[in-house]
């Protein structure tokens, strides 16, 4: 959704004209540098320069530099900057809303050269979580690849959401919810989460016999982007700010933090019943559980490569079913 814009009355064409003319006599024989546009896209959809800074994996500086670029190209401002953040000017919007088409064609266009490519041989690029692509997925690429040694697999780990629509992955694995682009999502998995400590932290500090002992303890909280994951707000409702000696926006941190004896965290139990190194706390307290879908683009979706992934995914996720959920830990 674009943030609003600052609008006349009078008509696009009356306003889009000069901005035109302007832009032919700026672009005749000079390429046209479209990251600037991607970038100016991304600030405009985030409503920030730190959203879309955070979004395109740059620094906030980055973003910034990349919008100055293309208002001085264009010979306009595209921004007012408010209290509310960032909102478009009347030639931002216009800009705005051709940079997004023209995006998605783009997009369009690298599936459409995959679904030429035809025989499944090109790399299928797979998005997964911190959790689930380092502690679940890689596990399963050893079967996968001697099942299918022509195979070739992107992974790409982010906790943040990635773009289906704009071709930023074939495949995705995502938490909670499918997104905005899950024209075709299937739910393959029930995650359920615990509170895990190492060994040697509990011969340390004791075992917690029930939720009021909680607050005894230290605990491995979530921050930046993982303050919104959902067993985020669920874990700052049950534990004090006081009691998180240590925070990260990194659930790979949190794991290695609690199997070295930091404190309590809260993790998937598919990533930490496969660790000999943590044991789940035995608290007769509710634990969120959320949906793990497979998502799929229908630009790609019935390439060979993308097929046979996505097959062999979702088969394994059942196969796991009971370590998803935490059913086969104490």
């Amino acid at each position: 959704m674009h943030m609003k814009s600052m609008t006349s009355e009078s008509g696009e064409g009356d306003f889009a004209k000069p901005l035109i003319s302007a832009s032919r006599r700026q672009f005749d024989g000079q390429a046209v540098d479209w990251d600037l546009y991607r970038f100016f896209v991304a600030a405009a959809e985030e409503g920030s320069l730190s959203g879309a800074a955070e979004r395109l994996r740059v620094s906030e500086p980055t973003v910034g530099r990349k919008i100055k670029e293309l208002e001085a190209m264009l010979g306009c401002s595209l921004f007012l900057r408010s209290t509310r953040g960032l909102v478009l000017t009347q030639a931002g919007q216009y800009v705005c809303d051709r940079a997004s088409a023209i995006g998605s064609s783009i997009a369009e266009l690298h599936r459409l050269a995959a679904g030429a490519h035809g025989a499944g041989t090109g790399v299928v690029r797979l998005s997964a979580s911190e959790g689930i692509g380092q502690h679940w997925v890689c596990g399963l690429l050893p079967g996968f690849l001697a099942a299918n040694p022509n195979a070739r697999v992107e992974m790409i780990i982010s906790n943040q959401s990635i773009d289906l629509n704009n071709s930023e992955a074939d495949v995705a694995l995502r938490l909670g919810s499918p997104g905005p682009d899950s024209l075709y999502a299937a739910r393959v998995a029930n995650v359920g989460f615990g509170l895990y400590a190492s060994h040697d932290y509990i011969r340390c500090n004791g075992m917690p016999k029930g939720e009021a002992d909680l607050l005894k303890h230290r605990f491995i909280g979530m921050s930046g982007s993982l303050a919104r994951f959902e067993p985020s707000t669920w874990f700052n409702r049950i534990t004090p700010r006081d009691c998180a000696a240590i925070s990260s926006d990194s659930l790979a941190f949190s794991f290695l933090a609690a199997e070295n004896g930091l404190g309590i965290a809260m993790l998937s139990c598919i990533v930490a019943g496969k660790s000999g190194r943590l044991i789940r706390m035995p608290i007769p307290i509710e634990l969120p559980v959320l949906p793990l879908w497979l998502v799929t683009h229908a630009g790609t979706r019935r390439l060979p490569g993308v097929q046979t992934l996505v097959q062999y995914i979702g088969a394994q996720a059942r196969h796991d079913a009971m370590g998803f959920h935490g059913c086969d830990q104490p």
